[in-house]
């Protein structure tokens, strides 16, 4: 079944003209629009690992100089525009670093626990911040204190931008969340693309 999808994956790509190269010309594009101009307010970059998804990121921010949160330096609001989360992270951990990042660029890269369908809770809250016909406003009625013992809001605006790395196929996303609210590129490429 996984050769026929490559196979079939490729056919449509050769037949519509499109190398490797012009679909990765695409994320690139894509990501720098979210960075740079809030258009789309979120995407979702998925495909086999160890394509190169993370590091063309990396790249793009670079390249435009955004300025990436470090936690050993802690730098106020001011000093810096994005925030990368690696890893496993949970509905109160998530909704701590949405309140403190609310007008800032969040990456989730390989966050897929967040996509589980125990994780409904989660779901609804990105399915409210990037709403496209709303503005952004979202709630999370069980709000808890933050590290330093500070209580968040149980209701905020989100005027920032998101961006999902994930390893995950198509099909592991909540539905309303990638066909609705989020850009979605594939980046799922054949051994000999890779190669």
């Amino acid at each position: 079944l996984k050769r026929v999808l490559e196979s079939q994956r490729s056919k449509l790509r050769s037949d519509a003209g499109l190398t490797y190269k012009d679909f990765w010309g695409s994320y690139e594009r894509t990501l720098k629009g979210v960075i740079m101009d809030g258009y789309p307010k979120s995407l979702i970059a998925y495909g086999t690992g160890g394509l190169g998804k993370t590091y063309t990121l990396d790249k793009v921010m670079e390249a435009n100089q955004v300025r990436v949160y470090d936690q050993e330096i802690n730098p106020s609001s001011d000093q810096y525009d994005a925030v990368v989360i690696k890893g496993g992270t949970g509905i109160r951990d998530m909704w701590t670093i949405i309140c403190k990042n609310r007008d800032k660029l969040i990456v989730f890269d390989d966050c897929d626990s967040m996509w589980d369908p125990s994780q409904e809770s989660a779901q609804n809250i990105l399915k409210g911040m990037l709403d496209t016909t709303g503005d952004g406003s979202v709630r999370y009625g069980q709000a808890g204190k933050d590290e330093d013992g500070i209580q968040l809001p149980k209701q905020i605006k989100f005027t920032g931008q998101v961006i999902f790395v994930s390893n995950l196929k198509r099909e592991a996303f909540p539905q309303p969340l990638i066909s609705s609210r989020c850009g979605a590129i594939d980046l799922t490429m054949s051994k000999d693309e890779t190669l």
